[in-house]
């Protein structure tokens, strides 16, 4: 790592703390999560009212080298809820606040300009509506679940996005689309090196690790796995 890398000061905002983490000393987090147990351990702000003014102050003197941020998932009012279950649901994260975090980010995003990193991890192939706008200010965008054809990766995030075709000709994605990076699995190059050249013994014929709860396609395919592992493969 370079000594230049080592001096940046970075700002990471979101319910996720990867630079915190790996670079504690020069990352600043302004956590926005429900939850504190992804944190624990961890030296950081938990994103109020007050931290708005230092905020724009911090980002007018260009204070930060690299702002990393976690979209949110949800907008802050679903049109497809019944009216009264939005507002309840928009009462509750007003009120809590911290999940709102991001959205500042979002307001300030043209006073970023070259230094805005977005880290989608987000269970959906789908770019999240209220990232959009992240995306049209930052160099690089960052998501798990991206899909091979990067339009698919815009289906349904905005109403004008009904076809593929509608995606590909939109200006919005004409000048975005180059920013999309897939995360990696971090695994390192002389890690990757040693699983290749190792021969060890076959244990094991099929390997399968995750959740069946929450997909039909993976429950069912459990099940066929199951049916194999009766017809004598050696299923971990």
């Amino acid at each position: 790592m370079s000594g230049r890398w080592l001096n940046l000061k970075i700002l990471e905002i979101g319910e996720f703390c990867l630079f915190k983490r790996n670079f504690a000393d020069q990352t600043t987090l302004m956590f926005t999560g429900d939850s504190d147990r992804t944190v624990q351990g961890l030296d950081y702000l938990s994103f109020s009212p007050g931290m708005l003014p230092g905020l724009l102050r911090s980002l007018r003197r260009e204070h930060w080298d690299i702002v990393v941020c976690y979209p949110p998932a949800r907008t802050l009012w679903d049109c497809r809820q019944a009216p009264a279950r939005g507002a309840i649901d928009l009462v509750r994260r007003v009120e809590a606040f911290r999940p709102l975090g991001t959205y500042a980010i979002r307001a300030f995003r043209r006073r970023l300009e070259g230094r805005l990193v977005v880290l989608d991890y987000n269970d959906e192939a789908t770019i999240p509506t209220p990232a959009l706008p992240l995306l049209d200010a930052c160099n690089a965008y960052f998501k798990r679940e991206l899909p091979t054809d990067f339009a698919k990766a815009f289906r349904a995030a905005a109403r004008r996005y009904r076809t593929p075709g509608d995606v590909v000709v939109d200006p919005f994605f004409q000048r975005n689309v180059h920013k999309l990076r897939p995360i990696s699995a971090a695994v390192p190059e002389s890690v990757a090196r040693r699983a290749q050249e190792a021969r060890g013994e076959k244990t094991t014929d099929l390997f399968f690790a995750g959740s069946t709860v929450n997909s039909t396609v993976r429950s069912r395919g459990f099940e066929l796995l199951k049916a194999l592992q009766g017809q004598g493969y050696v299923l971990d």
